[in-house]
C-alpha cells in the first residue's frame, strides 16, 4: 500500500451500483403506475375526446420509454391501487427490494394498513428484506411507515379505496352496471312527453320494441369489442375500431353524427338544465342557462377533467335511485283514465295524426343510447375477462334492465300526468309530474338535473371544445378561446330560446335522434358485427345466438332504414328536416352496400404469438373468418422442434425463437400476424420479429408484426416467425 485513500471503497460503489438500480426501479413503479391511472382517469371518457385520450396515453408512454419527466404526477394511492400489476419490475435481490422500498416511502409517506398491496409487491414482509432492512437501513418494517397523516391525504386514500372497491367489482357487474348507468340519463325525461300522444300503454309497447332492438345493438357492440384485439391491448376506442374494419368514411361519418348529436344535445341540456331549476328556486330559466354555461366553461379553460368508472357509475346509480324513487312516488297518483288512454283510438274527440309520434323514435333512441359504454367498458373487462363472456351478458342485461327502468317510468308519469299537460310542456317531464304530486318532485328533480344534464354538459363542453381546438391545430391561449366558440354559440342559442320562449327539450332530442342516432346506434353495430365475425382477431366466450341469424341483422337494419324514410316522407311536416331525414337514408343505404361490397367482408386470419413475462406464457393462436383455425405448426427452441396442433390456441416453450405455421386450409382470404408481449395490466409491446410468407411459387412477403396491415392469403402457404435473440427475448429475460 502507498497510503494513497482510497477514491471509492468496494462497499461504497456496491452501495452505489445498489442506489442506482433502486433509483431505475422506483422510476419504472412510478411511470407503470401512473400510466395505468391515466388509463383510468380517462376510462369513461366521452368518444368526442378519443383522439385527446390517446395523445395523453402515447405521451406517458413516449416519456416513459425516454426515461424523462412523467407528464403527470403520481401519488402513493396509484401504487397502492396497482401494485400487483407492478410487482414484476420490482427487483428480485432482497439488497434491491430493500432499497426501493426504502426510496419509496421517504418519497410517498403513508400508514402501514395503506398500502397492504405496495407491501407484497416489494416483499417488505419476508425474512429475507426484513434483515436487509434492518443490517443496512437501520430501520424495522414498520419504520418505513408514518402513524399519521394531514387530513387531506387520509381522505385521498378514503377516496382511493372506495374508487378501487368500486373498479374491482366482477367483470359481469362492471358491464352490468356501466351499460345501465351510462344508458339511463337526462333522456329519460322526454320520453313521457314524447309518448303523451300515443298514451301510457301504447307508449309502453314502443318502449319494449325499440328497447330490445338497442339490445341487439349495443350486444353487437359488445361481441365486435371482444373479437379485436386492438381493443384489449391498445385500448382502441370507438372511432379506431370502426375505422379498423369498416373503413375512413365510415368513420368519419359516425365522427360527424357524434359531433352533431353532441351540439344538440349540449342545447337540449341548458334547456331542461334550465327549466327544472328555475321551477324548482322561482329563479329565470335563462339565468341558470348561464350559470350553467360558466361552470362548464371554466371547467373546460383549466382543461384537466377525469371521467373514471368509478365516478360514472357513482353518479349514474344516483340517478337511477332518483328515478326510481319519482317513479314510485307517481304510480301513488294513478288515475285510471291516464293510464288507459291511447291517442291512436281519438280519445277525447282528439286526432291522432304524424304529428303525434314525430319525435318518438329519435326521443327514444336518445334515452337508449349507450352504446359508447360500451366501448369504454371493454377496454377495462376484456384485461380481466378476456373471453368477452362477461361484457358481452353484463351489457345485454344492463340494456335489459333499462328497458323495464324506462318502462316503469313511461307507465308512472302518464298515468299520474294528465296527456295534454305532458303533450305542451317544452322544458322536461319533471315539471308536470310535479304539479300532479308535490314539491318534492322538483327536489329529487333538481339533484337529477345536476347530475345527469349538468355533468354531462360537461363532458360534452369539454369534448367540443378539443374537437374545434384539434381541428384548427392552434395551440395557446389562442387555440383554448378558438375551442370555446361552440360552446358559446351554443349557449347563447339557448338563451335566445329561452327567452323567447321558443325553448323544446323534447323536440331537440327528438330531431337529432332520429338523424344521428340510426346510423351511430344501428347501423354501424350491425355492420361491426357482421366484419369482425369474418375478420376478427379472437373468439368471444358467449354470442348471442339470433345475431347470427343474417335475417335478424337485415331487420334490424331494416327498421332504422325505414323509419328514416316514413320521417322523410309523412312524419315531418317541415321541408327542411324532410330532405334531411331523406339524405340521411340515403347514405344509410349507400355505406351499407359499400362495407358489403369492400375487404370489411374478406374473410381474415389472425395468427397472434403472445408472450407474458409475468406468468412464464407464450401462446400461439390462429383465428380464421371468426372461428379458431386448425393449423399445423412446429416451434424450434435452439435447435429443438417441437411439432404441434393449433386447434384455436396452443402453449408454445418460453425459449422458442423460430415458429413455422402451415396455413393450408385456412378458410380466410387475407392475413396479418402480432406478436407481441404483454403484461398484467394488459399493455402491449411488439417483440422484435421477422414474419415471412411464402406463397405456393415461391414469392416471400414480409409482414408487420403488429398487426397493422393484411395481405392477400394464397394457398397454400406457409408462415414463419424469426425472433430476435437481442431483444424481446424467448426466454423472458427483462431488457431492462
Amino acid at each position: 500500500m502507498d497510503g494513497t485513500p482510497e477514491l471509492v471503497s468496494r462497499d461504497q460503489l456496491l452501495a452505489g451500483l445498489g442506489a442506482r438500480r433502486a433509483g431505475i426501479a422506483l422510476y419504472a413503479l412510478e411511470s407503470r403506475a401512473g400510466f395505468l391511472a391515466t388509463r383510468a382517469r380517462n376510462a369513461a371518457a366521452s368518444p368526442l375526446l378519443d383522439h385527446l385520450v390517446e395523445a395523453r396515453e402515447q405521451a406517458f408512454l413516449s416519456a416513459m420509454a425516454a426515461g424523462r419527466d412523467l407528464p403527470q404526477s403520481v401519488r402513493v394511492q396509484d401504487l397502492e391501487r396497482y401494485a400487483p400489476a407492478l410487482a414484476h419490475l420490482v427487483p428480485p435481490e432482497p439488497a434491491h427490494r430493500a432499497a426501493v422500498a426504502v426510496r419509496l416511502a421517504r418519497k410517498y409517506p403513508a400508514r402501514v394498513a395503506d398500502v397492504p398491496r405496495l407491501r407484497a409487491a416489494l416483499g417488505v414482509d419476508t425474512p429475507e428484506v426484513e434483515e436487509t432492512l434492518a443490517t443496512r437501513h437501520g430501520l424495522a418494517v414498520d419504520e418505513l411507515w408514518v402513524a399519521v397523516l394531514p387530513w387531506k391525504e387520509r381522505l385521498r386514500w378514503w377516496r382511493s379505496r372506495l374508487a378501487t372497491l368500486i373498479e374491482e367489482l366482477p367483470p359481469f357487474w362492471t358491464s352490468y352496471a356501466l351499460t345501465l348507468t351510462q344508458t339511463v340519463g337526462a333522456g329519460v325525461l322526454a320520453l313521457p312527453i314524447a309518448l303523451a300522444g300515443m298514451g301510457p300503454l301504447p307508449g309502453l309497447v314502443v318502449v319494449i320494441l325499440l328497447g330490445f332492438i338497442n339490445v341487439l345493438t349495443v350486444t353487437s357492440i359488445a361481441e365486435a369489442f371482444t373479437r379485436t384485439g386492438s381493443v384489449r391491448w391498445g385500448g382502441a376506442y370507438f372511432g379506431r375500431v370502426v375505422g379498423q374494419y369498416l373503413g375512413r368514411p365510415v368513420r368519419a361519418l359516425v365522427a360527424a353524427a357524434l359531433l352533431a348529436l353532441a351540439i344538440v344535445i349540449l342545447l337540449a341540456y341548458y334547456v331542461g338544465f334550465s327549466s327544472v331549476l328555475a321551477a324548482a328556486s322561482g329563479t329565470p330559466a335563462p339565468v341558470w342557462a348561464a350559470v350553467l354555461f360558466a361552470v362548464t366553461a371554466t371547467l373546460v379553460w383549466r382543461g384537466r377533467l377525469g371521467a373514471t368508472v368509478a365516478t360514472a357509475l357513482l353518479v349514474g346509480t344516483i340517478n337511477l335511485a332518483i328515478l326510481v324513487v319519482l317513479s314510485v312516488l307517481a304510480f301513488t297518483d294513478l288515475r285510471l283514465s291516464n293510464l288507459t288512454y291511447a291517442g291512436f283510438l281519438g280519445a277525447e274527440g282528439r286526432s291522432f295524426g304524424p304529428g303525434v309520434v314525430a319525435v318518438v323514435f329519435g326521443v327514444v333512441l336518445v334515452a337508449y343510447f349507450g352504446h359508447m359504454s360500451v366501448a369504454n367498458c371493454a377496454r377495462v373487462v376484456l384485461i380481466r375477462e378476456g373471453s368477452g363472456r362477461d361484457l358481452s351478458r353484463g351489457t345485454a342485461a344492463g340494456m335489459l334492465t333499462a328497458v323495464v327502468v324506462y318502462g316503469g317510468w313511461t307507465l308512472a308519469v302518464g298515468s299520474a300526468v294528465h296527456p295534454d299537460r305532458l303533450a305542451g310542456e317544452t322544458g322536461t317531464a319533471l315539471e308536470p309530474l310535479a304539479e300532479a304530486i308535490g314539491g318534492a318532485v322538483l327536489v329529487l328533480g333538481a339533484v337529477f338535473a345536476v347530475l345527469a344534464m349538468g355533468m354531462a354538459a360537461v363532458h360534452v363542453s369539454f369534448g367540443l371544445s378539443y374537437q374545434v381546438h384539434d381541428l384548427v391545430a392552434t395551440a395557446g391561449t389562442a387555440g383554448r378561446l378558438i375551442g370555446a366558440l361552440p360552446l358559446l354559440a351554443v349557449f347563447a342559442a339557448a338563451e335566445v330560446l329561452l327567452i323567447t320562449n321558443n325553448e323544446s327539450f323534447t323536440g331537440s332530442l327528438g330531431a337529432i335522434g332520429t338523424l344521428a342516432l340510426p346510423i351511430v346506434a344501428g347501423v354501424v353495430p350491425i355492420l361491426l358485427l357482421a366484419a369482425t365475425r369474418r375478420r376478427g382477431d379472437y373468439i368471444p366466450g358467449w354470442t348471442l345466438s339470433s345475431l347470427g341469424n343474417r335475417s335478424v341483422l337485415a331487420a334490424v337494419h331494416l327498421v332504422f332504414v325505414v323509419a328514416l324514410i316514413l320521417h322523410a316522407a309523412v312524419l315531418w311536416a317541415s321541408p327542411l328536416a324532410r330532405l334531411a331525414a331523406g339524405v340521411m337514408a340515403l347514405i344509410m343505404v349507400v355505406i351499407t352496400a359499400r362495407v358489403l361490397r369492400s375487404e370489411a367482408m374478406r374473410p381474415l386470419a389472425t395468427v397472434e404469438l403472445r408472450r407474458s413475462r409475468e406468468v412464464g406464457r407464450s401462446q400461439l393462436s390462429a383465428v380464421a373468418n371468426g372461428t379458431g383455425a386448425s393449423v399445423r405448426a412446429s416451434a424450434s427452441a435452439r435447435s429443438e422442434t417441437s411439432p404441434l396442433v393449433v386447434e384455436g390456441t396452443a402453449e408454445l416453450p418460453m425459449s422458442a425463437d423460430l415458429v413455422s405455421v402451415d396455413l393450408d386450409g385456412v378458410p380466410a382470404e387475407d392475413i396479418r400476424v402480432v406478436v407481441h408481449e404483454v403484461d398484467t395490466a394488459g399493455a402491449s409491446t411488439p417483440i422484435d420479429a421477422v414474419c415471412t410468407l411464402r406463397s405456393p411459387d415461391g414469392h416471400l412477403e414480409q409482414l408487420p408484426v403488429d398487426g397493422s396491415a393484411a395481405t392477400s392469403l394464397r394457398q397454400p402457404a406457409t408462415l414463419e416467425i424469426e425472433l430476435s435473440r437481442s431483444r424481446g427475448r424467448p426466454d423472458g429475460v427483462s431488457r431492462d
